[in-house]
Formats: C-alpha cells, sequence, structure tokens
C-alpha cells in the first residue's frame, strides 16, 4: 500500500495520511482511557492541522467501549479541533461488538447534535471508502462556493 504514509504509531493508533484520497485513516486498537486514548486523540489533531482534509476514515473495528467521562471530551474537545482544522465529513468502520457500536453512536449523535461533522457507519473499510469518496466531491464544491467559486450545473 504505496499510497499509506504511517502518521503516528503507538498500542492504541495507528495513523496514516491516504496519497491517493487526500485523507487521514485512524485505525484504533483495543481499549483506551484517559491520557491513553487522549494522547493519540491529539497527534490526530495535530495531523489534520498539519494535513487539512474534510474528511476522516476512524476504523475502531478493534477498539473497545470509551468510558463516558472520554466520551464527554471527544465530544466537547477532540471533535470540535478536528471540525476546526476543516474536518466535515467521517467515515466510521463500526466494531462488530454491539456494545462497542453503541457508545459510538452515543458519541458521535452528542456531537452532530451540536457540531458540523456528519458521521457514516459502515462495516467495512472499502463501504467506507466509497461513502467518503462521494463527500469528497461535495465538500470540494462548497469550499469553491465559500471561495467565490460556483457549483457544478450552475445553481
Amino acid at each position: 500500500m504505496d499510497h499509506l504514509r504511517l502518521v503516528f504509531e503507538d498500542d492504541v493508533l495507528k495513523l496514516f495520511w491516504d496519497t491517493r484520497a487526500g485523507y487521514h485513516i485512524a485505525e484504533w486498537h483495543g481499549f483506551a482511557k484517559g491520557d491513553r486514548l487522549r494522547n493519540p486523540a491529539h497527534a490526530c489533531v495535530y495531523a489534520s492541522r498539519e494535513r487539512r482534509a474534510s474528511c476522516w476514515l476512524a476504523d475502531i473495528a478493534d477498539f473497545s467501549v470509551v468510558d463516558l467521562e472520554d466520551q464527554a471530551w471527544i465530544v466537547d474537545y477532540f471533535y470540535p479541533l478536528l471540525a476546526e482544522n476543516g474536518l466535515r465529513f467521517m467515515g466510521v468502520v463500526m466494531p462488530v461488538r454491539l456494545v462497542a457500536q453503541l457508545s459510538a453512536r452515543r458519541v458521535n449523535t452528542a456531537y452532530g447534535a451540536k457540531g458540523s461533522i456528519e458521521f457514516e457507519y459502515h462495516a467495512t473499510r472499502s463501504a467506507t471508502a466509497r461513502w467518503l469518496a462521494s463527500k469528497a466531491g461535495s465538500a470540494s464544491k462548497t469550499a469553491s462556493v465559500r471561495n467565490g467559486g460556483e457549483r457544478a450545473g450552475g445553481s
């Protein structure tokens, strides 16, 4: 996979920049709480500041439940920083375990009620990548309109 550039790695997170797709891929593994979750999350924020992209692929298929305190931190701190750096669409590869799925949906729903990131859930990375590919085009059109351009179709 020559198009994936490793940005950060520890025992909880492997973070890549996908040079073809133009977004980050975060592979979360195992269980993390407190600083063990927040330190790699800060690496994500830093990476999103260095290479801004409207899309992000979060692969949490091998990640566990996040406790309530860390869920609040994600909603109040982590997602807003990613949004400030231009993130608008997060495709999520969901865990197999139902309790972990519910945890992820709770966090994303709590942020989505007040935030600017659209979340979409998929069972596979390829399905997630297809959804993000469809959003990447709409994000660049939105940026073009914001920068004085026009949408395709003359609207």
